[in-house]
C-alpha cells in the first residue's frame, strides 16, 4: 500500500448554470495508511462525518527539480 496520505472528502451537490446537477468536494480531513493495513485518520474540529464521504489518494504537487 502505498504510503502517501489520503484526503477524506464529503461531497456537496448543486446544480450549475445549465441546471446539471454536479457535486463540490470539501477537504475535511486526513487519513494515513497502516504497515498492518488500515487507516489513521484526523478529521477537522467542528465537521461531523455521517452519510457518504471519500477517501481519495492524495496527488502530491511535483516541485519541478
Amino acid at each position: 500500500m502505498s504510503k502517501t496520505p489520503h484526503d477524506i472528502l464529503i461531497g456537496e451537490s448543486y446544480k450549475n448554470k445549465e441546471g446539471e446537477d454536479k457535486t463540490n468536494w470539501l477537504k475535511v480531513g486526513v487519513a494515513f495508511p497502516l504497515d498492518k493495513g488500515g487507516f489513521s485518520c484526523k478529521v477537522v474540529d467542528g465537521v461531523a462525518l455521517s452519510g457518504d464521504f471519500l477517501i481519495k489518494e492524495r496527488k502530491l504537487k511535483e516541485t519541478g527539480e
